[in-house]
């Protein structure tokens, strides 16, 4: 899976871009890119080590948008290319 960020960017920068592109694959109706970048978002959320960060960051989000990511990557994490199977 190709993530829709740039691995040179900084981490908000990466979760901003991934969440402007969730919303905008559910907008679309896209299911599959939508889990994809609900994946990410999540993933993103995951490996931020410090808890006031990652408190942070969720704050940007709905609460229903924090809870989506969460699931979608705990479900999807040991191996993501399940979300791409047919």
């Amino acid at each position: 899976m190709i993530p829709p960020y740039l691995e040179d960017m900084d981490i908000e920068e990466k979760f901003l871009k991934s969440y402007m592109q969730l919303q905008r694959s559910i907008q679309l109706k896209n299911r599959i890119l939508s889990l994809v970048n609900a994946y990410f978002v999540g993933k993103i959320l995951a490996e931020i080590e410090s808890t006031s960060e990652r408190f942070r960051m969720k704050r940007k989000l709905t609460k229903h948008y924090s809870t989506m990511t969460e699931y979608t990557f705990d479900l999807f994490e040991p191996n993501p290319s399940q979300i791409l199977a047919n």
